[in-house]
Order: structure tokens, then C-alpha cells, then sequence
């Protein structure tokens, strides 16, 4: 669910060119399913960021059925990505998906959960980019445990930050069911605040883009 105005979300969405008919099929076939992938401003945003800061190496917190990783693949064969995926289900249908694009050389699902996954990593600033699309509630110590695994001028970019809206504005009788996760997002968005490198923007479901020094 977009956080843009109906009419505006419906206008850019005529304008969406997808990376590949394969890639589509699997975007469509997702959205009928009712699976979330990132949406298409998002995607459209992040292809763009990847390839103008010739992003190569890539960490991806929360891999559902690969779609957003194997967009990024495609963007280059130099590319190579590490994505974690807590679900055993999910972690399954992304490697399926994954080998029938032809990208399992370049992708590799790590069937983990995230957060210990992260503190069990003794690499450091090996990434170019680390984009967070996991359990939201923990979106502040995701952010910070990969922090150390990026490279100086790199990016850690966070999708759904606002939540449908509904951290920005809770009124929705729908947002009660949320609370948890609305309260945790909005001490993220708090904490990245007080961070001059990071910002938030109103592109799909709501971004956060941290630039690290």
C-alpha cells in the first residue's frame, strides 16, 4: 500500500516499466497471491540509486519470494547480493524463483533469522548497500547491527517506514491492530531523526535512506 494519494499512486503506476517480462510475471504473480514485494516507485527508486552509485555488493534483510533482490541483480552481472530470510517457506520459494531467473550464482538466501544472523558477522564495511524489508518492529537494531557491515559512503535504505500511513497519522480505527509496530517504527524514525545522514521520503510505503560516513 502506497502512502501517495490514490490518482497520483494510479498516474505513476501507467508509467511503470518493469526490469524484465520474467521479473513482471513474478510481480504479478505475487500481487495476486497477496504476497508483499516492494512496490513499484520503490522499485523504480532503488534501481536507480543502484546503478547511479555503481552498487555492487548488496546485503537485503527479508528476501519473501526474491523479487527484490533478483530486480537488483539484473540491474548488472557485477552485482552480487546476500539476503536473509527467517521464513523456511518463503526461503524456498525465493530459491525456486531465483534459479528459474538464472541468478542463483549471484544471489545467495541465507535461511536465518535476521538479527542473529547480524550478530554473528565478523566482517566489516563489505557492503555497499544494506536494504532492510524485514520485521518492522525491529527495523532500530537492524539498522544497527548493519551498520559496521557497510563501507564508508554507503547506504542503508529501510522500506515501509511509514507504515500505510499510519505512523504519520494513527487515527485509522484499521491502525489499532498495529500499535506495536507503529510505536516501534515511529522511535526509528526518531532515532534517524537525530542522524544528519538519514532521511525520509514518501516514495511507496514510505523510505529511509542513511548515508554512512
Amino acid at each position: 500500500m502506497s502512502v501517495l494519494k490514490e490518482e497520483i499512486e494510479d498516474y505513476l503506476s501507467k508509467l511503470y516499466k518493469p526490469p524484465s517480462k520474467d521479473l513482471y510475471l513474478l510481480r504479478c504473480e505475487s500481487e495476486k497471491q497477496g504476497i508483499p514485494i516492494i512496490l513499484k516507485d520503490t522499485e523504480s527508486f532503488l534501481l536507480n540509486i543502484i546503478r547511479s552509485r555503481h552498487i555492487t555488493e548488496i546485503l537485503e534483510i527479508g528476501t519473501a519470494v526474491g523479487y527484490s533482490s533478483s530486480c537488483f541483480a539484473c540491474i548488472s552481472e557485477k552485482i552480487r547480493i546476500t539476503t536473509v530470510e527467517k521464513s523456511e517457506d518463503m526461503y524456498s520459494c525465493a530459491k525456486d524463483n531465483i534459479t528459474k531467473l538464472k541468478l542463483q550464482n549471484r544471489i545467495d538466501v541465507v535461511n536465518d533469522d535476521a538479527l542473529l544472523w547480524l550478530q554473528k558477522q565478523n566482517e566489516s564495511a563489505r557492503y555497499d548497500m544494506v536494504f532492510i524489508d524485514g520485521p518492522k518492529s525491529h527495523y532500530l537494531k537492524l539498522w544497527k547491527l548493519s551498520k559496521p557491515l557497510v563501507r564508508s559512503g554507503g547506504l542503508i535504505i529501510t522500506d515501509n517506514v511509514l507504515f500505510r500511513g499510519y505512523v504519520a497519522c494513527s487515527s485509522n480505527e484499521d491502525s489499532k491492530r498495529y500499535k506495536t509496530i507503529i510505536r516501534k517504527l515511529r522511535e526509528f524514525i526518531s532515532f534517524l531523526n537525530e542522524d544528519a545522514n538519514s532521511v525520509i521520503l514518501p516514495i511507496g510505503d514510505g523510505i529511509s535512506i542513511s548515508y554512512i560516513e
